[in-house]
């Protein structure tokens, strides 16, 4: 999944460029999740309007 948050140790500067590090791939990982659902909400919404189109079909006909 991703890395836990870095712990503060006194050397700022390192812990400043972990911290970086750490937000940017979070926010990477974000996006990826994001692009994830959305993706899957498109499928499921495939499959809803398959399904509405197949009931209306056979009620119609």
């Amino acid at each position: 999944m991703y890395g836990q948050m870095p712990m503060y140790d006194r050397n700022h500067e390192a812990y400043f460029k972990q911290m970086y590090e750490w937000h940017n791939q979070m926010s990477q990982y974000q996006e990826q999740l994001r692009k994830f659902h959305q993706d899957r909400a498109n499928q499921f919404r495939g499959m809803v309007n398959e399904k509405e189109t197949v009931f209306l079909g056979n009620g119609t006909t």
